[in-house]
């Protein structure tokens, strides 16, 4: 467990109990009246941990040693974990990382929102706890040791590290195959990855996506624009070692941000597009299309938007941040028309491709900044959104949409949140004008990480 970026001299090592989970993933405990946040500590264990920062009430520490292993510890997973940052979690046993989480939105909701009593429902967990993700990205990167490209994950903390995956519990194996069958490829062609300090190399990301309904299988390699002549070679090694890829694209990206995205693409191999289903909706999904990257458990949410929302079937429903309007698809068969918000030209491109892929003729896309377009909503003085659902970045909303929601006078507003603080502060701004919140259920989208989901309806106060 040590971690050789935490130094301080001298060094202060504590025994402390871990007594609860903050958000983020570390174990909360108490020393002298002071809080101390603990990397790698569970609930119930007694750890010695060294303390690395200090602020006057707020100490952060790394567990060295577990003196007393928590009654819900259980062995790991996989080989990367305590290396990789994505799988906080792992190794605490499933139903108490449910109900960490769900006591964090329920804590955030008291002390954030100001709420004494918030009205939670039960917690809706994950089918599936282990490869169940659709899409991961893995990073190519310069050994510092050795010079040799490795591909793999980041490590906890760093955007300037990485270290070369075996396995990922989280995806099907198929996953961990590509990437060694790429990273073999690479190696022996003696292409350079891209180094994040100097800007130079050719290897940047290798993306996998996979659709849960149809098995179709794409990968994509972002690379800059170093003329390298390996097509032929890289799809050969991809799809022997692969045999269910069904499709291989090269996107070029010359761009110093660490973004997965070229500025263009070429298909190398079969077809760039794979189709996904929710319910009884079909998804034509692009290599960058934004989508849920929980499949199973994604129909799971929409499902619980829908019985939120209790819709009358002859309102007009606001689909606020639809990004590729999944969600406003999903609910425009039970009302008489959806209007979804987005300000990615990309995604509100994909939404409108999907509505017509569907048949689903009573929704609409526009592209523009959500509160901007709100002020213009507000300003023509329509009254007719009645129903409203929010899907908001996980920063949540800008300070001045809550009194803009509340103008239209909605009968009732759905919030999706992907951040318990940005909902708690949130639900404070709509309660100080006239909107209760009346129920809050949680909804586990990611085991094993830090990350946790929920759906909170605001009614207006009688």
């Amino acid at each position: 467990m040590h971690d050789p970026r935490r130094r301080q001299s001298p060094p202060q090592y504590l025994e402390l109990e871990i007594e609860d989970l903050a958000l983020g993933g570390r174990g909360v405990a108490h020393h002298e009246g002071k809080v101390v946040l603990v990397e790698h500590g569970f609930p119930g264990d007694l750890v010695k941990a060294r303390v690395y920062r200090r602020r006057r009430t707020l100490w952060e520490a790394q567990a060295e040693e577990i003196l007393s292993a928590s009654p819900w510890r259980e062995p790991p997973r996989g080989p990367h974990v305590g290396t990789c940052g994505g799988c906080k979690l792992q190794g605490l046993a499933y139903a108490e990382q449910l109900a960490a989480k769900t006591s964090q939105v329920t804590e955030a909701l008291r002390r954030l929102g100001g709420i004494d009593a918030p009205p939670m429902r039960d917690s809706i967990p994950a089918p599936e706890i282990f490869e169940y993700r659709n899409k991961m990205e893995f990073s190519f990167a310069v050994d510092r040791e050795t010079g040799q490209l490795i591909c793999g994950m980041h490590y906890a903390g760093r955007f300037d590290r990485v270290f070369d995956l075996q396995e990922c519990p989280l995806v099907p194996p198929t996953y961990a195959a590509v990437v060694q069958a790429a990273r073999a490829f690479l190696r022996e062609r003696r292409v350079p990855a891209y180094d994040q300090r100097t800007h130079e190399g050719h290897a940047r990301f290798l993306v996998v996506r996979r659709s849960v309904a149809s098995g179709e299988l794409v990968v994509n390699f972002v690379t800059t624009s170093a003329d390298y002549a390996l097509k032929d070679g890289f799809v050969t090694a991809l799809t022997g070692a692969v045999p269910e890829i069904t499709g291989i694209v090269h996107s070029v990206s010359d761009r110093k941000a660490q973004v997965a995205v070229g500025e263009r693409m070429d298909v190398w191999f079969g077809r760039d597009h794979m189709t996904e289903r929710l319910g009884d909706l079909e998804f034509d999904l692009a290599p960058n299309a934004f989508f849920q990257t929980n499949s199973r458990q994604a129909a799971a949410l929409y499902d619980l938007v829908v019985r939120a929302a209790e819709p009358s079937g002859d309102e007009l429903t606001l689909d606020l941040y639809c990004g590729t309007g999944t969600i406003g698809l999903y609910v425009a068969p039970r009302v008489s028309a959806v209007l979804g918000v987005e300000s990615i030209a990309e995604s509100v491109d994909n939404a409108r491709a999907n509505a017509a892929r569907n048949g689903t003729d009573n929704a609409s896309f526009e592209c523009a900044d959500v509160l901007d377009w709100l002020k213009q909503f507000d300003a023509a003085g329509s009254d007719d959104a009645r129903l409203i659902v929010i899907d908001p970045p996980r920063a949540g909303l800008h300070p001045d949409v809550p009194k803009l929601l509340v103008n239209l006078k909605p009968r009732r507003i759905v919030y999706v949140s992907c951040n318990p603080a940005a909902l708690a502060r949130d639900a404070q701004l709509l309660g100080n004008r006239g909107y209760a919140i009346t129920q809050v259920t949680p909804i586990d989208m990611f085991p094993h990480t830090a990350h946790i989901e929920s759906v909170a309806v605001f009614d207006p106060r009688a």
